[in-house]
């Protein structure tokens, strides 16, 4: 389907109701906007969200585990096993969370091939690192 709309002086587009009806949007829900280039995808909030959930866990008083658990991922539609693999990687939450872990430690960066052993679960992308604090 194929719809189009125009911008307002305020910047601002009313979703056709063929496209609203065809996502299920209703008033009050929330649309996400996705940039791939020179266009844009639009859902529902909840179709592109892959949460991330970030736990502090106090080991000795002076080092801290940070673990991640990425939810949904599969959100991401066809490919979305490509998106697991990428976040697993050493480029991607690995590489984060070492980076974290480099910042509360005093080290200005630290490289990314020794993040690599911190993901634990790189099939889920629930991975984990430590402050090297202690």
């Amino acid at each position: 389907m194929d719809a189009t709309a125009k911008v307002s002086s305020k910047g601002q587009v009313t979703v056709p109701k063929a496209v609203r009806d065809a996502l299920g949007v209703v008033e009050g829900d929330e649309i996400a906007f996705r940039v791939e280039g020179n266009r844009a995808l639009l859902a529902r909030t909840p179709d592109f969200l892959t949460p991330v959930e970030v736990r502090f866990v106090a080991e000795t008083p002076r080092r801290t585990r940070v673990e991640l658990e990425h939810r949904n991922i599969d959100r991401h539609g066809p490919g979305w096993q490509s998106v697991s693999e990428g976040v697993a990687d050493d480029a991607g939450w690995p590489l984060y969370l070492a980076r974290y872990a480099a910042l509360f430690s005093g080290r200005s960066s630290m490289p990314p091939t020794t993040a690599a052993g911190y993901c634990e679960r790189p099939a889920t992308s629930a991975c984990s690192s430590s402050d090297t604090g202690g």
